[in-house]
């Protein structure tokens, strides 16, 4: 389905949720469309990156040392920033991405459920819960109007 993510000012999260089935070509487009339309991307110093409904089977290794390549070309908006994943299906390749991204100076944990993703990342997850869930609907409704 896709990927989609909404930086939370007052939270100072960049918050981003993966939907269905994701292809390293469609990871790399996204990455590579927000470093094109924002020199700020990404935004915030903490990362909750939700991958709990995401089809990993498309991604590889290769596409994650794409997007690390990615990330040090924006190196000063990576480097000490902490990122938190959620991921069930996604595990292995959350994991991987951790150690690939502590390359850039990021901080990079993986878990198993929103809550304790947010007590490390120091968010509450009254806040993050509804962003989360509205961008993975605008992701399915996105989805099911191409149908």
């Amino acid at each position: 389905m896709g990927i989609a993510s909404d930086y939370v000012e007052t939270d100072d999260v960049l918050v981003i949720v993966w939907d269905g089935q994701v292809s390293g070509a469609e990871w790399k487009q996204n990455v590579g469309e927000r470093l094109d339309d924002d020199p700020a991307w990404p935004r915030g110093r903490r990362r909750l990156i939700d991958l709990t409904t995401l089809d990993p089977s498309e991604i590889t290794s290769s596409d994650i040392e794409v997007v690390i390549a990615f990330g040090r070309e924006r190196i000063h908006h990576v480097a000490g920033r902490r990122q938190a994943v959620v991921a069930v299906l996604a595990w292995d390749l959350a994991q991987e991405f951790a150690r690939r991204s502590s390359e850039l100076g990021a901080t990079t944990i993986v878990f198993d459920r929103l809550e304790p993703a947010c007590a490390w990342l120091g968010v509450d997850p009254a806040s993050a819960r509804p962003v989360a869930r509205q961008l993975r609907a605008e992701l399915r409704a996105k989805s099911s109007v191409g149908k």
